[in-house]
């Protein structure tokens, strides 16, 4: 357990540019070029307005709080590569000015420079607020449980992560004691709801991992059809 540990140590991008949050890896674990892509997804003519309409669009159909989407032209200094980040209890302290609330996401769109990045970082962020409060649950369903609960599945699912080598970097963190088992299923969970969104690669998501996905977003649906105040 390290309540220090920190996500923006993990290097997403392969020039290792940035930190953090948002900045995913996609296709079976192929990290994202610069801004020399090309093909259906390449935008140079989108503008901020443009970008922020198609997250937000996201958001909606997530059923995510527009008023919890925050922006940013660039990211702050020492946070160059920064393209997203989910804000909940652990996740603040680090440079950011007050503005942002617990249950906030963050997109950097100076570093969006795709509609496959800017789709795939705003599902990510969003997902890691879905995974949180699926484990906050009192009524979980039993796949949820069984996450929480480290039952037999924790081996499997550390092995059987296929999903992208960001994902996969964070299990091998967990194998050292530098992130937790949930901070790597997390991750995982979130890359898989990424891809999704994105129309990228989910061939490397396996049996198990589609189960825990299934379940978890199970379990949010559920609780967003929750009267308001209920848990």
């Amino acid at each position: 357990m390290t309540a220090q540990f920190d996500e923006s140590k993990i290097k997403r991008h392969p020039k290792g540019s940035g930190d953090e949050g948002g900045q995913f890896a996609s296709k079976g674990g192929t990290d994202f070029e610069d801004d020399d892509q090309s093909g259906a997804y390449l935008d140079e003519e989108l503008s901020t307005k443009e970008k922020k309409a198609l997250a937000l669009s996201i958001a909606e159909a997530m059923g995510f709080p527009e008023k919890s989407v925050k922006f940013l032209e660039k990211a702050p200094p020492g946070e160059r590569g920064l393209r997203g980040m989910a804000f909940h209890g652990d996740r603040f302290g680090r440079g950011f000015k007050a503005g942002y609330k617990d249950g906030d996401i963050l997109l950097v769109l100076g570093n969006l420079n795709t509609r496959e990045m800017l789709v795939g970082v705003t599902a990510h962020e969003i997902a890691h607020h879905w995974f949180r409060r699926s484990m906050d649950s009192p009524d979980r369903n039993p796949v949820v449980n069984d996450l929480l609960n480290r039952s037999r599945t924790h081996e499997r699912l550390r092995r059987e992560d296929g999903v992208t080598k960001y994902s996969r970097d964070f299990w091998v963190l967990h194998q050292h004691g530098v992130a937790t088992y949930l901070q790597a299923a997390n991750e995982t969970y979130a890359e898989i709801m990424s891809l999704q969104a994105s129309g990228g690669d989910l061939s490397g998501v396996s049996a198990a991992w589609t189960r825990v996905f299934n379940g978890i977003s199970s379990q949010h649906s559920l609780l967003r059809k929750k009267p308001k105040g209920k848990t």
